[in-house]
């Protein structure tokens, strides 16, 4: 929904299509609300066995696990959105005078957009509204950034196994950060429309899975290799390599690719 600040002052999108829903004043509603409440608590104690899991479990390299606990407890962000999120938009909290019910998900219309005179009137709409966008934006990236580890294991094939390379971890989870932020300016104060945006993520993704596709076909020439010529091979690529090739195989396995 696409708010216009001051009386078009600037704009905010925040991902929510309804505002003041009065379908939730029925009985029925209410009690999905509470069955969502109730699937929450569960899939936080789900999140928080499975991050312990991942932490507590080297299943794969230190760099690839905790950016699988990244992914996992960034859910976290996603609960606080929504919490602050609801009250608006079952009308229990207004948005500064805004009683009406409001239907919009995008639009460049200023006629269409939800009028609001300040922030402030409805803060938490506005930072629930960035957390939500926060973990949205996370979870259409994480393909990308597990691609790019997927790569620093290829590149280093001969040892990144056995080596931390916390530097690595470091540079790329700056660099995923700075994907999310920027595109999450550029969405939250409408700076870029709606196709453009999906457009961009299905771009990335794209470019994600052909290089998921590249590192597996890498690793399996490296195996076949061996399997075929041990001797040669052995003059070219250690026993690590080998070993590194098989753990990437792996996890490409693993993680369904």
């Amino acid at each position: 929904m696409i708010f216009s600040i001051n009386k078009g002052e600037y704009t905010i999108w925040l991902p929510i299509y309804t505002l003041n829903d009065n379908t939730y004043d029925s009985v029925f509603y209410r009690g999905l609300l509470i069955i969502e409440l109730f699937l929450s608590i569960v899939t936080f104690l789900v999140i928080a066995t499975t991050a312990y899991i991942i932490i507590t479990t080297r299943a794969f390299h230190t760099n690839m696990n905790s950016l699988f606990a990244y992914f996992v407890l960034s859910w976290i962000s996603s609960a606080i959105g929504r919490s602050m999120l609801t009250p608006y938009l079952i009308g229990s909290w207004k948005a500064g005078n805004i009683s009406n019910d409001y239907r919009s998900w995008w639009t460049d219309d200023v006629e269409e957009m939800t009028p609001i005179n300040s922030i402030r009137e409805a803060w938490p709409l506005f930072v629930g509204g960035f957390f939500t966008w926060y973990y949205m934006f996370v979870m259409t990236t994480c393909l990308f950034a597990m691609s790019i580890e997927r790569v620093f294991a290829c590149y280093f094939i001969g040892n990144y196994e056995n080596t931390s390379r916390l530097y690595l971890l470091f540079f790329l989870f700056l660099f995923h950060q700075f994907i999310i932020l920027t595109v999450l300016y550029l969405v939250f104060f409408n700076r870029i429309n709606f196709v453009t945006t999906v457009t961009f993520f299905l771009i990335l993704n794209v470019v994600a899975m052909f290089l998921f596709y590249g590192n597996r076909q890498y690793n399996l020439k490296i195996i076949r290799k061996f399997k075929r010529e041990p001797l040669e091979s052995g003059k070219h690529h250690t026993l690590p390599v080998r070993f590194q090739a098989k753990e990437n195989v792996r996890v490409f396995n693993v993680s369904g690719w």
